[in-house]
């Protein structure tokens, strides 16, 4: 930038110079820092040098105060490739960066920048050929001329709302566009492209390019001749010397002599620069196939799929080139992590590990839905990812398999709206008669919000943004994974034990997961200590954290040998006695004091709770294989499939033995136990459950080297691996899908047993497993065979694989991170099949039906609303009842959109949507045809659209204290309908599948009756109800706004 007082200069390095032209030397440099500058402009009238960034941000600095920054603005993800400034206008393009890789961004950005706090965004200009050239116009105030590479440009008022005022198409053949320049009259354009040639574009055959323009004054050509009579050597000699006079004469005068070295000095020659990737080069072979097209003026080339034929169905050649299609080039760091950890693990992450998001393809049709059932081929049903907060999937399908928790909260219901044992009734309910088609954890994760003490512990996410659907895409302020999901363990359990007390019923947390803890403190220093002071505590534990010993690296200096390893049980041992000095306050001195505080445990639970809290890499060394020379897959597990305790409660001795799966307690350790005479409290527990962290990279040999380096990070999802036993299956490893297997999505289910509620079966013969049925191999069982290899299960969200007992304990180096770990007692799993083997009889009763009922009666006479509720004197409902059915919906989040190269928009997130009104309309009887039920949801999180086009609900329909309808809760709702589902009732409607999806209900299908499936053809559009009725019954609905 070139002014006045001199120059200002820089390059992608992080310094900028300002020269002083006339005395050829630098008046000042400022090092920016990671602020690479590339490219400058200046010359407004606010005196401000404008800086365009090589990360994307604009800065405006003051020359005239050592180049400050006045003020900083974010305007690309990838470098600003061009800019100019004009009064108080800057105008900007650049790069955006996308799955990796860097794409010129489609919008020219243009700011006003008279505010001194902020600048003002004026407009964001779409130019579809990508912007990369741009300069304002001299002549007026706030016309812009943007260019491409590609030889495209336009002029545009940025001021005009960014109309487009002319477009051109410049002649550059195969060259592309690399500068661009506006003459001081503004009537001539130039543009200079690869290939050296320059291109000028002017309004008029006698353009001028600045107002004092004047013929251009070429020098005479000087011709040499010969001297007359000259032989030889002396012709030779005069040319020389006529053509040295020539030389001089065209040379610039000389240049001073200074101190300082040259600028062209400034730069180290032999200095690697960083250049970007080189261009992709394609073979010859698939040039000459390839095909030339015209959109828009630009011309491009494609080449067809080779694996496209006459008559495949729309999408399948396309998804079958795919995988070659969507390769792209790594970050080095990423390449080095995962090549330093498949070495080191001996191999790559198994594909049943890999984060699945739902998203729908771009090249798939609109109308088609995500493919559950791809990713699930056993009879157990998963749950959905895209969810906020759904985080918690692995730890809820782990709780889920616990046959005690789950049947005492499948047979607990209260009136109370938020009440974490209710919603996790519900949630196994849906498992339980899902049947492997997925599920949601919706209304759990919703009562979950309303809970303040789990937005304290910073265990709810922003609801824009869920943790698994986009990994990584977690606000930095969060916890990490690992820790936020054993604090959410801790909170659940403790939320139901303090439920349980408030609200009556069993206390199932603290039997299962609950052990009483003592704590011992005592004064050891100074004169206190002779006295034997110390307090005693005790208090109930759910969980235990394992305490790790400090881990160091050997030193040739002074060691030759590494530490002795300890084994899984040796820090267990630590865990549950553990004992620490530090200076406290001391109650019974009333001072402080140096203290030792014991803490050990006085009994043992039924399921061991252990938080593994890997933290750093030092932690996590102590689960790596023993042998450094073998790999993870060929060494002994670290990690026992089975353990017993020993507990001395009087002396605070704890005593922990690993044993092989179904190994038996040797006669040595039972020996052991029983000598001294004195009470010792032992149980052997099997491994049941793990929860594991799998990071999405690796580390590099750096970072694995640094004991302290971090690990716990929220780069990465969470997967569960569950040992299924009875009576949660008939027959030990059938874990295959059903026969019959319902639609891939909540709200539908292939259960065709429907008793009514309060049956001790509920849904299944008293003498059969709530998942028995008739079966079929499943794809990823072994061939020949409808038997899983082992008892486990892998849950990773709604993708599940049967495994090995092995795959739990592997690793794969530092992918795989253990989080949580459950051993259940063995004397627990054999009363298990034997306790929990009949269902619980159904959570809604017909007397709770019959109280909501008649709330209903009362709040209809009471608003003088003409719906008649059900009387169940009179019409009790029961199989085969028909009754039909509609939702209506509000969004609570806007849809997250994305800016195509053509300057569109495409939704990459829909919106959120929450329920906010039901009516169910009788469709038998003396009534059929009125309402029955029609209830407007209380809205209990703030709407961002109530969708009345849609929907008819407007601003204050679900705000109770404004309404004129029946408002009620999300919960008394879900009651209603569950107690219709488990009558065997018929559901009549148009696009139920969506509707009871987002009530977070499942409904057989036999009990669905859906109009939008019965003029339907696979991979065409679904009809709408407005369609339907005008064109079967001959009637307009919908012909006004409701």
């Amino acid at each position: 930038v070139v002014g006045r007082e001199g120059a200002a200069g820089g390059a992608t390095a992080a310094q900028l110079v300002q020269l002083d032209l006339q005395r050829q030397r630098v008046v000042q440099a400022r090092d920016v820092g990671e602020q690479a500058v590339g490219c400058l402009r200046g010359g407004g009238g606010h005196k401000l040098l404008a800086c365009g960034g090589v990360r994307g941000s604009l800065t405006l600095r003051d020359p005239r105060s050592g180049f400050r920054a006045e003020s900083t603005l974010s305007l690309y993800t990838g470098a600003v490739t061009a800019l100019d400034v004009k009064g108080d206008l800057v105008a900007a393009c650049g790069y955006s960066q996308r799955m990796g890789q860097l794409f010129v961004d489609p919008l020219v950005k243009v700011f006003d920048i008279r505010s001194s706090s902020r600048a003002l965004a004026l407009a964001h200009i779409p130019f579809a050929p990508g912007p990369a050239l741009l300069h304002f116009l001299p002549r007026f105030s706030s016309t812009l001329v943007v260019g491409s590479n590609s030889g495209v440009f336009m002029t545009t008022d940025v001021q005009g709302g960014g109309v487009v005022l002319d477009k051109y198409q410049a002649d550059c053949g195969s060259d592309a566009l690399m500068s661009l320049a506006v003459s001081s009259t503004g009537e001539v354009v130039a543009f200079g492209d690869s290939g050296g040639y320059m291109h000028l574009w002017v309004d008029s055959e006698e353009a001028l390019v600045n107002i004092y323009s004047q013929p251009t004054e070429r020098p005479e050509r000087l011709q040499l001749q010969p001297a007359a009579g000259g032989q030889g050597d002396d012709v030779e000699a005069e040319m020389e010397k006529d053509a040295e006079v020539a030389l001089r004469s065209y040379m610039l005068p000389a240049v001073p002599y200074v101190p300082e070295p040259p600028l062209s000095a400034s730069g180290d020659a032999s200095a690697a620069l960083a250049v970007g990737q080189a261009p992709r080069v394609i073979d010859k072979q698939l040039l000459k196939l390839m095909k030339r097209v015209e959109v828009s003026g630009v011309e491009s080339m494609y080449l067809s799929n080779p694996l496209w034929k006459s008559g495949l169905p729309l999408g399948k050649a396309a998804g079958a080139i795919s995988g070659l299609r969507n390769q792209r080039v790594r970050d080095p760091s990423s390449a080095d992590r995962s090549k330093h950890s498949a070495a080191a693990s001996g191999g790559s992450l198994p594909r049943m590990y890999l984060h699945v998001a739902i998203e729908q393809s771009k090249l798939a049709a609109r109308f088609e839905e995500f493919d559950f059932s791809f990713y699930n081929k056993t009879r157990f049903a998963g749950l959905e990812n895209n969810l906020p907060n759904c985080y918690c999937n692995a730890l809820l399908q782990v709780f889920f398999f616990i046959p005690a928790l789950r049947y005492t909260s499948l047979s607990q219901c209260s009136d109370v709206e938020f009440c974490l044992v209710d919603e996790l009734g519900f949630l196994f309910h849906m498992l339980q008669t899902a049947r492997g088609a997925v599920c949601q954890a919706q209304n759990l994760l919703r009562a979950l919000r309303q809970i303040r003490e789990a937005g304290a512990l910073g265990l709810l996410e922003d609801s824009s943004t869920p943790s698994q659907s986009r990994v990584g895409d977690v606000d930095s302020l969060a916890p990490p994974l690992a820790r936020r999901i054993q604090d959410f363990g801790r909170f659940i359990l403790e939320q139901l034990q303090k439920e349980a007390a408030t609200y009556g019923g069993p206390p199932t947390a603290t039997q299962l997961f609950g052990c009483t803890m003592r704590s011992i403190i005592e004064c050891v220093s100074g004169p206190q200590a002779v006295g034997g002071e110390r307090v005693i505590r005790d208090s109930h534990s759910l969980q235990v954290d394992l305490q790790y010993p400090p881990h160091s690296a050997p030193s040739p200096a002074t060691a030759t040998a590494p530490p002795p390893r300890l084994s899984f049980a040796n820090i267990l041992e630590s865990s549950l006695h553990q004992t620490r000095e530090m200076r406290a306050w001391f109650e019974p001195l009333s001072a402080y004091c140096h203290v030792r505080q014991t803490r050990v445990f006085c009994s043992l639970p039924q399921i061991l709770n252990i938080n593994c809290a890997i933290r750093t890499v030092g932690h996590f060394e102590w689960w790596q294989p023993q042998d450094p020379g073998r790999k993870e897959r060929d060494s002994p597990n670290w990690l026992p499939a089975s353990i017993h305790i020993l507990l001395h409660p009087k002396e605070g001795r704890v005593q922990v033995y690993e044993l092989d799966e179904g190994q038996d307690v040797p006669d040595e350790v039972l020996r052991a136990a029983h000598q001294g005479g004195a009470f010792v409290e032992q149980a052997t527990y099997d491994l049941t459950a793990m929860v594991a962290l799998v990071r999405q990279e690796g580390l590099t040999e750096e970072e694995a080297a640094d004991y302290d380096a971090k690990i716990d990070t929220n780069d990465g999802h969470l997967v569960a691996h569950c040992k299924v036993l009875r009576p949660c299956v008939e027959h030990p490893r059938e874990f295959a899908a059903f026969s019959s297997q319902p639609a891939s999505s909540t709200g539908t289910s292939s259960n065709n047993a429907t008793h009514a509620p309060g049956s001790p079966s509920y849904g299944h013969p008293p003498s059969a497993s709530p998942f028995s049925g008739k079966t079929s191999p499943a794809t990823h069982l072994p061939q020949g065979t409808q038997k899983a290899p082992s008892d486990w299960l892998l849950f990773n969200d709604f993708t599940l694989t049967a495994t090995s007992a092995s795959e739990v304990s592997q690793l794969y180096d530092y992918f795989k991170i253990p989080a949580m770990l459950f051993y259940t007692r063995r004397t627990l799993i054999e009363a298990s099949e034997r306790q929990y083997a009949r269902q619980p009889p159904s959570q809604v009763t017909a007397l709770m039906f019959h109280k909501l009922m008649q709330n209903d009666v009362k709040a209809a006479k009471r608003l003088g609303l003409g719906f008649k509720p059900l009387d169940m004197t009179m019409e009790p409902p029961h199989k085969g009842t028909i009754f039909g059915i509609d939702a209506e919906f509000v969004a609570l989040t806007p849809p997250v959109k994305e800016s195509l190269a053509d300057g569109t928009e495409r939704v990459t997130k829909p919106s959120r949507l929450a329920l906010g009104r039901v009516s169910v309309v009788r469709g038998e009887g003396p009534l059929a045809g009125q309402c029955c039920i029609d209830d407007y949801v209380r809205a209990v999180e703030p709407v961002y659209d109530h969708l009345t086009r849609y929907s008819g609900l407007v601003p204050g329909d679900l705000d109770p204290t404004v309404s004129r309808h029946n408002i009620t809760n999300l919960k008394r709702v879900y009651m209603k309908l569950r107690y219709l589902v488990d009558c065997g009732c018929i559901f009549v409607g148009h696009g139920l599948k969506k509707d009871f999806r987002i009530l977070n209900i499942v409904v057989p299908r036999e009990q669905i009756l859906d109009t939008v499936d019965l003029y339907y053809l696979r991979r065409q559009r679904k009809l709408s109800l407005r369609y339907l009725c005008a064109y079967l019954l001959g009637i307009d609905i919908q012909v006004w706004q409701r």
